[in-house]
């Protein structure tokens, strides 16, 4: 009890000044100049290559098929193409706009390209927009 009753004795005693703290220095001007801002790089006027004309780029990976569905795909990708071509000429004969008949004939193009390609799956699916939309545009 002595202790605690010195320490507190001691703390009274003592005053304690707030250390000052000096401002921070200005800042200076340096007379080096500044490194010269680095330009972004400039893009190749050229075009940019596409997978497929890069011997590098490994084929895409497509799911196997066997010759008897790849015969059924075929079948199936030809009959929607050609459905869509047959109401294509309808719209056309209709006068359809030529921003419609396009995009008809382009799904029918991609769904060729694809099947030509391999792809099925891309070319049926291609097939199978181009049959619907014809179809859309001829029940208007």
């Amino acid at each position: 009890m002595l202790g605690v009753a010195m320490l507190l004795a001691a703390c009274g005693k003592k005053k304690v000044q707030p250390a000052v703290i000096p401002p921070p220095p200005a800042p200076t001007v340096s007379q080096t100049p500044a490194p010269p801002k680095r330009q972004p790089p400039r893009r190749a006027a050229t075009a940019p290559k596409t997978p497929a004309s890069d011997a590098t780029t490994p084929p895409a990976l497509q799911p196997y098929t066997t010759p008897e569905e790849r015969s059924a795909f075929t079948r199936e990708i030809d009959d929607r193409v050609r459905v869509a071509e047959q109401n294509l000429a309808r719209l056309r004969q209709r006068g359809v706009s030529a921003e419609e008949a396009e995009r008809v004939a382009s799904f029918v193009r991609q769904a060729r390209a694809a099947q030509a390609d391999g792809d099925f799956s891309s070319a049926r699916n291609f097939a199978a927009r181009a049959e619907i939309l014809s179809r859309d545009l001829l029940a208007r």
